[in-house]
């Protein structure tokens, strides 16, 4: 039998962020830049301690 979760005991908060250009304010797509240099290479991934990033930030931030 699957084992039953009391409220809360499992979920996940999703937090969005956006780069801009400090002068402009202009959307600054470089995340996937980021990503990348965090991780040696492109990755769609990346466990950082206790957060993990995605680049899923890259496809619509």
């Amino acid at each position: 039998m699957a084992k039953k979760y009391h409220l809360f005991e499992v979920y996940g908060i999703e937090l969005e962020y956006m780069l801009v250009n400090k002068n402009t304010f202009k959307v600054a797509p470089q995340v996937d830049e980021l990503l990348t240099k965090k991780a040696g290479k492109l990755t769609s991934d990346i466990d950082n301690g206790d957060i993990a990033w995605s680049n899923e930030l890259v496809a619509h931030v």
